[in-house]
């Protein structure tokens, strides 16, 4: 997947921090992602999917886009990383 983020960002020529800019998240965390050091949840994967106007399987499957879309206007992503389930306790 971060292989498949990495080509697709350089074939748009997209700094680093552009991508990051456009998806919500960190350039440090886009970096991360791109060296296979972390990892996206789904609601992760499809958001930033989103953002670049992909279909999640082509972001996994490393089909490349020749068109960057417009922008979108809003919500940015929240910050993915710390994001803490706290456990339900057993019924008794």
């Amino acid at each position: 997947l971060g292989a498949n983020l990495r080509r697709q960002r350089r074939h748009w020529s997209l700094s680093q921090e552009a991508l990051a800019h456009r998806v919500g998240l960190s350039p440090r965390y886009v970096a991360g992602i791109e060296r296979g050091e972390r990892n996206l949840t789904l609601d992760t994967l499809d958001e930033v999917a989103g953002h670049l106007g992909l279909d999640p399987v082509e972001l996994i499957s490393g089909t490349l886009r020749d068109e960057l879309p417009e922008e979108q206007d809003g919500p940015v992503m929240r910050k993915p990383v710390g994001r803490r389930v706290v456990p339900r306790p057993y019924p008794e």
